[in-house]
């Protein structure tokens, strides 16, 4: 149910803040993992809602623009997702190239629907975004200045998963394993189950790409190293199968230490049967695609549940960083502080940090109690 009440207070700040009649526009952009929470958040803010979006679902959308008001003024907000370093680069560095939706989008007629939002389309422009979501800390990326102001909006959970033709047999992986495997690109199925039959069967890793918060939280928790080139596999998709895998080309990165753009490609790659044709995959991805046809793996022999995060059993898990020049002011500033607000009472998927009774002090930190 929407915060409406909850936010009065807040949205009469915002209306002092705004002109009478002046359409804002606020863009925000960054971890692919946090979308989910955002977009929700960002309709219980408004009133009066339109909004389109590009991709196969509202949730998992690459891009949305939202029109409606707060308190009568009226506002549009618009989201492109490019990864938590990617987004803390672009609100850091104040880049203007970030395709966002165009305003002229019609929410009116088009409204809750799918539109085409391709990068240099006549549905896109270019902008710079005032509000960026990470999923990691911004001393975990190579963007540390200027520094950012940094408000804990949650707690994002992460996942591996295999194949989803994967053998019963296979059902964790280790931290030690995931840094064999992402380090080298591919090792014996054995070191998974144990068993020796398994010894001519491989498993190949995939992943994100060196911009992705959901990359760099699981290379911190593994212990790889935030900035370490891996090798990830590209694999050939057909009928819902993996038919060939190839190592990642190089182009923005070196060979192999490239990836995708998205968790939902990844969720794509290990939904498709592997293990058939030789080619079995493991991946990682954040909540907001979690699968329910790949293989789930327990880690370090912990399965999730939210509970085992609250307690500090289950480690696999970042904090979602809600970021933002101190300098921003007025209209922005204010919806800033809205939406920080929606975010952390948003319980679809996230983690309260209210509710956690650890704590870390970095990406892949130690688990640390905040009871006595």
């Amino acid at each position: 149910m929407k915060l409406k009440n909850s936010l009065l207070l807040a949205a009469a700040t915002f209306v002092a803040a705004s002109s009478a009649n002046a359409q804002t526009v606020i863009d925000i952009t960054g971890s692919t993992a946090g979308r989910s929470a955002v977009h929700n958040a960002i309709r219980t803010v408004l009133s009066n809602e339109t909004f389109a979006y590009n991709g196969a679902n509202f949730n998992g959308a690459s891009k949305v623009i939202f029109k409606g008001d707060i308190s009568g003024t009226p506002v549009i907000i618009r989201t492109s997702w490019s990864g938590s370093a990617a987004g803390v680069r672009d609100v850091a560095q104040n880049n203007s190239s970030v395709w966002f939706p165009a305003t002229t989008i019609d929410t009116n007629s088009l409204n809750n629907t799918a539109v085409s939002m391709a990068d240099n389309s006549a549905n896109t422009v270019q902008n710079t975004a005032e509000i960026a979501y990470s999923d990691v800390f911004q001393s975990s990326t190579i963007y540390g200045s200027p520094t950012l102001n940094d408000d804990t909006a949650g707690i994002i959970p992460f996942k591996f998963y295999a194949s989803a033709d994967a053998p019963a047999s296979l059902t964790n992986i280790s931290s030690l394993q995931a840094r064999s495997l992402f380090g080298v690109g591919f090792i014996p199925l054995a070191i998974f189950t144990g068993n020796a039959s398994d010894q001519s069967s491989y498993i190949y890793a995939t992943g994100r790409d060196p911009a992705s918060g959901t990359r760099i939280t699981a290379m911190a928790e593994i212990g790889y190293g935030v900035f370490g080139n891996v090798q990830h596999y590209q694999p050939t998709i057909a009928s819902g199968a993996v038919t060939a895998v190839t190592l990642w080309p190089a182009g923005t990165y070196a060979e192999g230490n490239g990836g995708y753009s998205s968790g939902s490609s990844v969720k794509t790659a290990v939904e498709a049967n592997g293990f058939a044709n030789g080619f079995g995959m493991i991946s990682f991805t954040g909540a907001s695609d979690w699968s329910v046809i790949a293989k789930e793996l327990s880690y370090n022999g912990i399965s999730y549940s939210a509970d085992n995060v609250k307690q500090g059993k289950y480690t696999f898990w970042g904090y979602l960083h809600q970021m933002r020049h101190s300098s921003l002011s007025g209209t922005s500033l204010s919806f800033y502080s809205l939406l920080l607000t929606a975010v952390r009472a948003d319980t679809s998927w996230l983690v309260k940090t209210t509710d956690m009774s650890v704590a870390r002090s970095g990406d892949g930190a130690l688990i640390n109690p905040t009871y006595p």
